[in-house]
């Protein structure tokens, strides 16, 4: 596992996520969470999920069953954070929302 959100010490350790991509990134989580109704409905319906920045092409973000990817190329928003979650989510139930 790489630290890249501080040292231990409360000190900034810069990596591929920067502090303002963190923030955005709870507070839309918090928004998501809060709508499904709390941290244990988020945690069912999500089935657990593992959140990265990587090369995905020249996409913002992309999502599977228990995993968000966003681009190392770019910053993303929160309607992105919220959208690839949808997915993630979508995804954790066998894609139902797409027929597949």
């Amino acid at each position: 596992m790489v630290t890249e959100w501080g040292d231990g010490e409360g000190e900034w350790k810069p990596g591929t996520w920067s502090k303002a991509e963190l923030d955005r990134l709870q507070n839309a989580i918090a928004l998501i969470t809060n709508t499904m109704g709390g941290n244990e409905m988020f945690v069912r319906s999500l089935g657990g999920v593992t959140v990265r920045k990587t090369d995905i092409g020249s996409h913002g973000g992309e999502a599977l069953a228990q995993r968000v990817s966003f681009s190392t190329k770019g910053s993303f928003s929160s309607w992105t954070t919220v959208h690839e979650f949808a997915h993630a989510w979508d995804a954790n139930y066998g894609w139902i929302g797409k027929g597949k």
